[in-house]
């Protein structure tokens, strides 16, 4: 017959061999599961910087979109200060000619002068009026030649009275008719 103890240290051996295949097939899973975590700890690296690129990228984007609203935001400043000056310049085009004198004989060539005068101001006078001065005030007139032009403008608007001839030139807008 077979005794206790052999059965018991059989038992032993079973049980042995049995805890052996556990740990055996124990140490697989924990490395199958190590090698699992590893892969998912490089796909969570890879998701991470991916998200850290994404997030740089998004914060870039959203830098170069405040910096473009900015520059819309000036560029329309600037557009609303040109059609304003623009405005300005429209009503400072619109300038009248006026007519110094109208004597003139066959000889005499047509001349537009310039005309300021600093003492005609908003204070003293209705606004239009003293903005046509500070702009200058254009005036045909006709003489034989720029010297008796320039001689004329400054008899007909002396500096005594505050009147300053910035320009004469022979005019090329043929404002008068000509005599022929």
């Amino acid at each position: 017959m077979i005794s206790v103890d052999f059965l018991y240290i059989l038992m032993l051996v079973f049980i042995y061999g049995a805890l052996v295949l556990m740990l055996f097939r124990l140490r697989r899973v924990l490395a199958h599961h190590d090698q699992q975590m590893t892969e998912i700890n490089q796909t969570v690296a890879v998701f991470e910087q991916e998200s850290a690129r994404m997030a740089d990228y998004e914060e870039q984007r959203r830098s170069e979109i405040e910096v473009i609203q900015q520059e819309i935001t000036d560029l329309n400043a600037k557009i609303a200060a040109i059609e304003e000056n623009l405005s300005e310049e429209k009503l400072a085009a619109r300038t009248r000619l006026y007519m110094a004198s109208e004597r003139r004989t066959t000889s005499d060539t047509e001349f537009l002068v310039k005309v300021t005068n600093d003492r005609m101001t908003v204070a003293t006078r209705p606004a239009a009026y003293a903005q046509s001065w500070a702009n200058g005030r254009y005036y045909v007139l006709w003489a034989t030649n720029l010297d008796t032009a320039t001689a004329s403008a400054n008899a007909r608007f002396p500096q005594s009275a505050n009147f300053a001839v910035e320009h004469v030139e022979r005019s090329q807008f043929g404002v008068g008719d000509r005599h022929g």
